[in-house]
């Protein structure tokens, strides 16, 4: 049987999508990640500079797997970086050329870094990707993150802050911020808008003290591009899933991200006003948020001790180049 290596087309999108519904993340509650109605119309809006390739036999799609490129910042300045995703392969498939594929892929995307994020819940995949395979580039782990997804509830807040969406005139002001907080943190993105699908400065939320930035956070809703579904509750979860609080199974999870979630000097206080504040904001539309951290950040501390979520854990990885792990942000709304 003969594979060829080749760059997707607008008519694969539905083939692709197959592929997508067939794998699912494993945990109390199973979900899968899916990009209708068209997998490579949906990786297109989502990044304007994805390339998505496909090893075939005759006009079967065997492995899938996308390129979606950023801007983000590497030791300090911005660098061309890859974010490899959606890697799904047919089983029972095993003779496939990776050599081929991988250096494809180098080729055509030309990035200064490549990284990928591995789902702790599938133990085959880590295994293959990064016990080391004659014919696979090296895997080095940078960092373990979690995104929570939580339930929201209401909450009581301070009149000790002044909170409110951003507007234009506030673009400056939120770039300067974010430049001072995380410019020197590894694979944190340039403040460049254009580069990020359905995410506008009215997207954006401030606290603020005598009119100083305190902390920032974005609502970045993604299900005009990809969609989170429920497929199954499992264990205790199961016997709950009835509640008005939890998504129907099947049903497409309408929750925003929270992104660029950061606070001054990484004060505890201002994260914890900003989730009740932005909470009361997500209530009207959406039951559910998902916020994301990695694992040795003060972020992680406050999210891993509120009991009213799910949570989903994973390794962080970068390809062929190690990187600094010592100081690291990963926008959960890349991911």
């Amino acid at each position: 049987m003969t594979y060829n290596t080749i760059k997707a087309t607008e008519k694969d999108g539905a083939q692709m999508l197959k592929l997508f519904e067939q794998s699912e993340i494993r945990a109390p509650i199973e979900m899968i990640l899916t990009r209708r109605p068209n997998a490579v119309l949906s990786y297109k809006k989502e990044n304007k500079d994805a390339r998505i390739f496909l090893v075939k036999s005759d006009n079967e799609i065997i492995l899938q797997v996308a390129c979606l490129v950023h801007e983000l910042f590497v030791d300090g300045k911005p660098a061309r970086v890859g974010y490899l995703c959606g890697l799904r392969k047919k089983s029972g498939i095993f003779r496939i050329n990776y050599s081929e594929l991988t250096q494809t892929i180098f080729d055509e995307c030309k990035c200064d870094v490549y990284y990928a994020n591995i789902i702790d819940g599938n133990p085959r995949a880590t295994k293959f990707l990064t016990k080391g395979h004659s014919q696979l580039p090296s895997f080095h782990p940078l960092c373990k993150y979690t995104s929570f997804v939580f339930r929201i509830k209401k909450t009581k807040t301070s009149n000790e802050f002044v909170f409110r969406r951003a507007g234009g005139m506030d673009n400056s002001r939120i770039a300067k911020f974010l430049q001072e907080q995380r410019q020197e943190h590894n694979l944190f993105p340039s403040f460049d808008l254009n580069q990020f699908a359905n995410l506008n400065i009215g997207d954006f939320y401030l606290l603020e003290q005598n009119n100083e930035i305190l902390c920032v956070c974005a609502l970045w809703w993604q299900e005009g591009f990809k969609q989170y579904m429920v497929k199954r509750y499992n264990g205790i979860v199961r016997a709950f899933s009835f509640l008005p609080a939890f998504p129907k199974v099947n049903e497409v999870i309408k929750n925003p991200i929270i992104s660029f979630f950061i606070a001054k000097n990484e004060n505890t206080k201002y994260y914890k006003e900003m989730l009740k504040r932005i909470g009361n904001v997500i209530k009207p539309k959406s039951k559910l948020y998902t916020v994301g951290a990695i694992q040795n950040s003060i972020l992680y501390e406050i999210l891993s001790k509120k009991m009213n979520a799910a949570r989903f854990d994973s390794t962080i990885y970068t390809i062929n180049k190690p990187l600094s792990g010592e100081k690291i942000h990963i926008e959960g709304g890349l991911l």
